[in-house]
């Protein structure tokens, strides 16, 4: 009857590992699916800022950057897309622009999604990281051997 259920407990394992690999490559090809949709950059918070607020209002960096209390480089930096845009910023163009900081930040996370969603080095080194339940249960395998 042990032997039975020796049996049985393992026929689960093999069906929890083998549930844990269908979800991972399911999530993974549905992944890859969304990366292919996804093909244009969305657009940076420096484009938005230049092409949405300072060419149409004529300001030029440095009178933004003295309404906003900072210095030139860093809305240049921004603008030419070297910098990421900081909450901080957000701020000050949410004041500056009367617009949201959640607009701006949505903007900055977004470039920031897709960035790491079409990077295949980070995607291959995120398909190697295994879930807790997967862990758990190579875990109670390993102790079972040595049990």
């Amino acid at each position: 009857m042990a032997q039975i259920a020796n049996g049985v407990g393992d026929l689960f394992d093999v069906f929890v590992c083998f549930s844990m690999f269908l979800y991972r490559y399911f999530t993974r090809k549905q992944q890859l699916k969304t990366m292919k949709q996804a093909t244009r950059k969305p657009t940076t918070p420096g484009d938005i800022l230049l092409y949405e607020y300072l060419e149409p209002l004529d300001l030029k960096i440095n009178e933004l950057a003295e309404l906003l209390h900072v210095h030139r480089n860093s809305v240049s930096a921004l603008i030419n897309n070297n910098r990421k845009l900081t909450t901080e910023m957000a701020f000050r163009l949410a004041k500056v622009f009367d617009t949201t900081v959640d607009f701006w930040l949505n903007l900055q996370a977004a470039v920031d999604l897709w960035e790491v969603e079409n990077n295949m080095r980070t995607q291959e080194e995120l398909g190697r990281i295994e879930t807790v339940a997967e862990y758990l249960a190579r875990r109670e395998e390993r102790a079972k051997k040595v049990a």
